[in-house]
């Protein structure tokens, strides 16, 4: 994980959701006792994970140097053959190709590597244009209505 960690992805180990709430406060409250504009915007991704192609992510992660074995692994497992059972009657088997399992150990460097480069060309554009620019994303998956931080 901390080979595809960048600055602006916050939720890492020993950070938490609240830690950037917390941050992005303590930062505005400092800017308005300074006179500053203060412009806050946040946005949660819905199907986030979901929207990952696994062609694309291959390539994205062999570009990135993602360790090969973990990649296939991780791979497999996303594209495998998946059934629906219900009582006695089983579907016929249907292939992702697209989306990264949530929960599973490997999504979050995956997803870093994957998106990284995109929020990597936002950063530089932006941050060298304004004079305060703070970007912080954090990626998080939702089990039941809970939030289960796993960057």
């Amino acid at each position: 994980e901390g080979r595809f960690h960048k600055p602006f992805f916050t939720a890492s180990a020993g950070q938490s959701p609240e830690d950037v709430v917390w941050r992005a406060q303590v930062r505005n409250a400092e800017a308005q006792c300074k006179d500053n504009v203060v412009i806050q915007f946040v946005k949660d991704f819905s199907r986030f994970y979901e929207m990952v192609d696994l062609a694309e992510l291959e390539a994205r992660a062999v570009a990135a140097e993602f360790p090969g074995e973990l990649l296939g692994l991780a791979l497999a497992g996303y594209k495998a053959e998946r059934r629906v059972c219900v009582d006695d009657l089983v579907s016929e088997a249907a292939v992702a190709r697209s989306g990264v399992i949530a929960g599973d150990s490997l999504a979050t460097p995956l997803v870093k590597a994957y998106y990284g480069h995109i929020f990597e060309k936002f950063a530089e554009r932006w941050s060298s244009s304004l004079e305060a620019l703070h970007i912080e994303i954090q990626i998080s998956v939702r089990h039941c209505g809970e939030p289960n931080v796993v960057t």
